[in-house]
């Protein structure tokens, strides 16, 4: 896989992931909450370039993976959620891990 990523080391990252999380759910492209990965995080579903992401709040700080993965989209594992958005539940755990590691 390839991606993208991105950290916010403080200011209010909590203010700051629900308004990431609004964008996301008003632009199509909220794939659902990802349990178990820091205080709170999203999934992203597939964006114009093939990539899955995940957004990662962890106490004051937030941490943002966009991944291609190529496997993900080889193998057939995508999924269309209720809202008719394509995700990857594979590749936004695969994004979760990466986004936990850089908040340590």
């Amino acid at each position: 896989a390839t991606g993208r990523l991105a950290r916010q080391d403080g200011g209010d990252a909590s203010a700051d992931y629900q308004r990431a999380r609004q964008d996301a759910e008003a632009g199509g492209f909220f794939a659902g909450d990802a349990a178990g990965v820091g205080d709170e995080a999203f999934c992203t579903g597939r964006s114009d370039t093939g990539s899955f992401g995940i957004l990662v709040r962890a106490g004051g700080d937030l941490a943002y993976v966009s991944l291609l993965d190529a496997a993900a989209l080889e193998d057939g594992a995508l999924q269309t959620n209720e809202n008719g958005v394509v995700v990857s539940p594979e590749t936004c755990a695969q994004a979760g891990a990466v986004a936990l590691a850089m908040l340590r």
